[in-house]
């Protein structure tokens, strides 16, 4: 499954303190940010990349909402929805796209005057979703995350793990640099899907 890279290369060795990275350092600068960006996925709930899922979900009693995972193009579409108890997904267990609704700024897959039939894995949803493709595609706020989080791993990548460091005065406490900034901390948190199961929505920022 495809990553979004949240920033390119040139970008981090743009942010100030980058400009003496030297050639054989660019390829260690690649892998933060790919790592950061499959991190950013892991903590928001969320895929970024933009493609065709399929994906099934289990709805709880009485629950009209699924959230889905990939959104925020305003060009997503739903391919299918599919309610099978069986899990066959035989023609028959075709819902008709005028029973339900899509919003795709918030990636919300709403049952419109019913309820999504409950149970483990009895709605299969294959859509197309997500930002997008290329760095471009990426909100301003993570992508400039992204480059801050990066930036730091590369600067401090000598005191990976260090939570500590002895000095003349006593033991100094040092922020481990494996975490994240305070500020890439509180962009994050802006794209974050609280999600049950079946997928209640409770993040802030669609």
């Amino acid at each position: 499954m495809a990553v979004l890279q949240l920033c390119h290369l040139n970008d981090v060795l743009n942010y100030p303190g980058m400009a003496n990275v030297g050639d054989e350092d660019k390829n260690w600068v690649e892998r933060l940010i790919a790592g950061f960006s499959k991190r950013a996925e892991m903590l928001t709930n969320r895929l970024f990349y933009r493609e065709s899922r399929t994906q099934d979900f289990s709805p709880d009693i009485n629950q009209t909402i699924i959230q889905l995972p990939a959104f925020g193009n305003t060009s997503d579409t739903i391919t299918s929805v599919y309610e099978d108890l069986d899990r066959e997904w035989t023609p028959g267990t075709l819902i008709n796209s005028a029973d339900y609704f899509y919003d795709t700024d918030t990636g919300l897959l709403v049952r419109d005057h019913s309820y999504w039939q409950h149970g483990r894995n009895v709605i299969r949803v294959t859509w197309t979703g997500g930002f997008g493709t290329t760095v471009d595609d990426v909100p301003d706020d993570l992508r400039m995350a992204a480059i801050m989080q990066c930036a730091f791993w590369y600067q401090r990548r000598n005191e990976l793990g260090v939570t500590q460091r002895t000095s003349s005065g006593g033991a100094v406490s040092l922020t481990s640099p494996s975490k994240l900034l305070p500020e890439v901390e509180d962009v994050v948190s802006l794209y974050t899907l609280y999600t049950f199961d079946g997928g209640i929505k409770g993040g802030r920022r669609y």
